[in-house]
């Protein structure tokens, strides 16, 4: 049942936990109200200094 349109998807489908544990010394998180599985790949390219054409800072999670 995955890539159903989000209106037919189960709830299990669409709420996934995301856990970010963070040493005292690295990135901050930034306050966010709703965040999504999206803001995974462009935190995660954040995180570690990737540079990609598709990144997109308003998707990224760290300050």
């Amino acid at each position: 049942m995955h890539g159903i349109p989000a209106a037919f998807a189960p709830k299990e489908q669409l709420d996934i936990p995301f856990i970010v544990w963070l040493s005292d010394d690295s990135n901050q998180l930034k306050p966010n109200e709703t965040l999504s599985q999206n803001h995974v790949f462009h935190s995660l390219l954040n995180f570690l200094a990737i540079d990609s054409p598709i990144y997109d800072e308003k998707m990224n999670i760290f300050e």
